[in-house]
């Protein structure tokens, strides 16, 4: 195969037709997908033709995506310092310590991955023009972008929650609301349970294995009632989570001699036995809705989830600061063999 632009040998492909570089890099490779060659090449063609420039460009592009993504980590990472000396008088309080903390584990994450990912372009670029061909080298390239592009989104979004949670640090008010939208989300989690509870007991006096459950679909009855025996025992972590952090923040007023918010004629130590007071309804209801849960066909539906009920062990473990992303993990483990069983 030949090109009157020269120079050009049957592994890069450059120079040629987009039709005759697809030809040239499927041909011997039954796996590759023409189509999907064609859309990779067409990202380094020029009406059509496949250049050297083009290449070059898209080289560059990526340079320029990982280089964005090195910035905005930076900044994640500049963004974490000031967040530490902002919180640090009460970084001995475990609310604080353990926001940081996962902030922390947060941009150590992108730090690796941005490595990472600057390793994989200059090994691409040192192989370029070597055995593997054009079409490995653009794939290699666009995926690359592509994670430096993730990247910069995670760094953006970090950056953006170290600045909530300065605002956290510094403002009492903020403090309070955050924990009020919290009760406000335990509450919702709890009607919806209680609607459930409501259901199962639906379904067992008309003794009907399956219902909708608010879906348009029909749910097996059991699998219904373990999903909600999860989900009940996740509200618990959260009431907990919310009276510890209440009592760390209640902790904090004291130290900073705080007595007025910024909420007119109240103090702190008002909104927070409104607060607390909250959480103990919300921990009757909570209550009220397990012991519906455990009604009479609990037994049955006990043996057929027996393996799964380890969830309560499982979540045991997890004390206030409640690490989320671990409870979600467990949480999605379970419901992925409740599905198994259903």
């Amino acid at each position: 195969m030949s090109s009157e632009d020269g120079e050009r040998t049957g592994e890069n492909a450059v120079g040629a037709s987009l039709s005759e570089a697809v030809d040239e890099l499927v041909s011997g490779r039954p796996s590759r997908d023409p189509e999907t060659v064609r859309t990779v090449l067409g990202h380094v063609a020029d009406d059509d033709v496949v250049t050297e420039e083009a290449v070059d460009d898209a080289l560059t592009d990526t340079s320029m995506a990982l280089s964005t993504a090195e910035t905005r980590t930076e900044l994640a990472s500049m963004a974490l310092s000031d967040a530490r000396e902002t919180a640090d008088p009460v970084s001995d309080l475990e609310t604080v310590d353990a926001r940081l903390d996962r902030f922390e584990a947060r941009v150590t994450r992108l730090e690796t991955r941005i490595s990472d990912v600057g390793s994989d372009l200059q090994t691409a670029v040192e192989r370029r023009g070597g055995p593997d061909d054009l079409y490995d080298f653009v794939t290699e390239l666009r995926r690359i972008t592509s994670d430096a592009n993730a990247i910069q989104r995670a760094a953006d979004s970090a950056q953006t929650d170290l600045d909530a949670f300065e605002r956290w640090a510094t403002n009492a008010d903020v403090r309070a609301e955050e924990l009020d939208a919290d009760a406000d989300a335990l509450e919702r989690s709890l009607d919806e349970l209680a609607e459930t509870a409501e259901e199962l007991e639906s379904a067992d006096r008309n003794g009907e294995e399956a219902a909708s459950f608010g879906t348009d679909d029909a749910v097996d009855i059991d699998a219904a009632w373990a999903d909600a025996m999860l989900r009940h025992r996740v509200v618990g972590l959260l009431l907990a989570d919310a009276r510890a952090e209440l009592s760390d923040l209640r902790r904090w007023a004291n130290r900073d001699g705080l007595g007025e918010l910024d909420v007119p004629d109240r103090t702190f130590g008002e909104r927070a036995d409104e607060l607390e007071a909250r959480l103990d309804e919300l921990g009757g209801r909570r209550e009220a809705v397990g012991d519906r849960l455990d009604g009479p066909a609990r037994p049955a539906r006990a043996d057929r989830f027996e393996r799964l009920l380890d969830f309560d062990a499982a979540f045991t473990e997890f004390e206030p600061p409640v690490p989320w992303d671990e409870v979600r993990t467990e949480l999605e483990r379970h419901r992925s063999e409740i599905d198994g069983l259903a």
